[in-house]
C-alpha cells in the first residue's frame, strides 16, 4: 500500500487528481498539521482512519466527491471531524479579554478530560498579574473536562494573564498529545 500526502489549505480552490483504480478502497484521516494533531474521536480512535470506495460517477465522468460533513449519518468515516487527538482549550472562565469584577475560580475546560504531563496540576494553569505569579490551588473536575485555578486572596484590580500548560488529553485509544503550544488568555478585574 503506498501513501499520499494531501495537503488542504485554506482557500484551495483546485484539489488533486490522483489515479485510483476504480473499487479501490482508501483509508485516511484528517490533521491539523501531522499525527499529533489528527482528529480521534467515535470510531476513529488510534490506528483506525476513515474508509471510502472509488466509484466514478459514470464511465465518461470519473469524479468522485467524498463528503465527510453529514452529521446524521451513522457511519463516523462520514462525519465532519468531531476532536482532535492532542489537548486543546474550548472554553475559559473568566472568558477571554473579557472585563468585570474578580472572579472567585478561573476555569478552563478541554476537548478531552486531561492529566498532568507530570506528577500533578500544579504548573497546568500559571495566573500572573503585571507578570509576578499569583498564588492560588488547582482542582481538576474530570466530568466537565476542566480544570480549575481558585486564588488564594481575592484578585486586584488590573489585567491578569492566564496560561494553560503541562496536560496530556485522556483520549479514545489512550494516546493523548500533550497541549502543543501553551495557550494564553487575559482577563481584567476593574
Amino acid at each position: 500500500m503506498s501513501e499520499v500526502e494531501l495537503p488542504i489549505e485554506s482557500g484551495l480552490t483546485t484539489f488533486p487528481t490522483l489515479p485510483i483504480p476504480e473499487g479501490s478502497v482508501i483509508e485516511y484521516k484528517y490533521t491539523r498539521g501531522s499525527y499529533d494533531s489528527v482528529e480521534e474521536w467515535g470510531t476513529l480512535g488510534g490506528p483506525v482512519n476513515r474508509v471510502a470506495m472509488v466509484h466514478a460517477k459514470s464511465p465518461t465522468d470519473l469524479t468522485q466527491l467524498v463528503d465527510d460533513t453529514c452529521s446524521s449519518n451513522p457511519n463516523d468515516s462520514r462525519k465532519a471531524v468531531q476532536n482532535w487527538r492532542d489537548a486543546l482549550v474550548t472554553g475559559t472562565s473568566p472568558v477571554a479579554s473579557s472585563s468585570g469584577s474578580a472572579p472567585t475560580d478561573i476555569g478552563v475546560t478541554f476537548n478531552w478530560d486531561v492529566t498532568p504531563d507530570g506528577i500533578d496540576f500544579s504548573n497546568a494553569i500559571v495566573v500572573s498579574r503585571n507578570g509576578t505569579p499569583v498564588a492560588g490551588a488547582i482542582t481538576h473536575d474530570s466530568s466537565t473536562h476542566s480544570l480549575h485555578f481558585t486564588p488564594s486572596t481575592t484578585l486586584a484590580g488590573g489585567m491578569y494573564t492566564v496560561t494553560v500548560d503541562h496536560v496530556v488529553p485522556v483520549t479514545v485509544g489512550s494516546d493523548g498529545i500533550k497541549i502543543l503550544a501553551p495557550y494564553t488568555f487575559t482577563f481584567k478585574v476593574s
